[in-house]
């Protein structure tokens, strides 16, 4: 690949084009140009509050030169956010790499530092090679993905609340309570030991279950309200699509056995456009269902062997 990389580099050097890679970090960011036209890099370091407005400034200079400017950077904490910034506001073009896919190019150096990285990502040209990027989805498809994960957030905070409840309890001999309940239902619970002369559970422990109990009513009432939200929203794609004279995709989904409600709406809604997808290679591709050849050099038999019939012994036979 490096060789690669220094053909492509040779082939469009003078064009006007800049290439800049910037490696993320929480409050600093590193950015790395290379210029096209004179061979030259330079290395900018944005440190503090405004490090992502400054260096979202310095890329508008840049454009202001009148050359060609891609942006690339790594799929990471700060998400989609430039790219849209980038694209909106200075008409940049910009790649999001997946971490897991790039492939580190060595030259025998451990040393991994922020300026490597955004070095290393400036040599990495998709204009130039052949390299996967994270499919970008609209801000709209974006916060639809975020619906379910809200779903399974309040959902565990529903069960965390019951098992603090439950082991305060387990301390205590007199009471046999390990399964779920409501809120309404832990309420009525602690009428009856607050006016049973027989329980052993301490006032302060009884207190502390109300406030969880509390705690608990109000996770419900989001559990309940945010599902109503979910359903607004899944009866709203459905009219776009009906608008069209097409058919919601969470609807298609789950005609199919074993897909409910749940599964549905994740896959469709953190998928997207199924037809970015060329084939079904493709998609089992993008879902990780297909395998990774990882092999060099020859079969270790003659291409007259074959593999056994089916109810054979598992050995190769001449």
């Amino acid at each position: 690949m490096l060789q690669n990389l220094n053909c492509a580099q040779l082939s469009f050097q003078g064009r006007k084009w800049i290439n800049i890679g910037i490696d993320m970090g929480k409050n600093n960011w590193v950015m790395t140009a290379y210029d096209y036209e004179s061979g030259k890099r330079s290395r900018h370091t944005f440190r503090g509050v405004t490090h992502d407005i400054d260096c979202y400034r310095k890329i508008g200079e840049l454009v202001e030169g009148g050359k060609e400017i891609h942006v690339t950077y790594e799929a990471g904490r700060n998400g989609f956010a430039p790219a849209r910034v980038l694209e909106v506001m200075y008409g940049v073009k910009v790649s999001i790499l997946p971490v897991n896919k790039l492939e580190m190019i060595s030259t025998g150096k451990k040393a991994k530092t922020d300026g490597l990285d955004s070095q290393h990502l400036s040599e990495l040209d998709p204009r130039v090679l052949k390299m996967p990027r994270v499919w970008m989805p609209s801000i709209e498809a974006e916060c639809r993905r975020c619906m379910q994960r809200e779903k399974k957030r309040i959902e565990r905070g529903i069960g965390r609340a019951n098992n603090q409840i439950i082991s305060i309890l387990q301390r205590w001999p007199d009471v046999k309570i390990d399964v779920h309940q409501s809120a309404s239902q832990w309420q009525k619970q602690l009428d009856i030991w607050r006016g049973a002369r027989s329980c052993l559970i301490p006032s302060i422990e009884l207190a502390r279950i109300d406030n969880m109990a509390r705690e608990l009513e109000t996770l419900e009432a989001n559990l309940t309200s945010w599902e109503k939200a979910v359903r607004d929203e899944e009866q709203r794609e459905r009219d776009d699509a009906a608008t069209r004279g097409e058919h919601s995709v969470v609807d298609i989904l789950r005609q199919y056995r074993g897909i409910g409600d749940e599964i549905a709406r994740t896959f469709a809604w953190h998928i997207g456009d199924f037809r970015r997808f060329k084939n079904g290679g493709k998609f089992a591709s993008y879902l990780g269902l297909t395998p990774t050849p990882y092999s060099s050099g020859q079969w270790p038999w003659p291409a007259s062997w074959r593999w056994p019939c089916i109810g054979e012994s598992c050995t190769v036979k001449k």
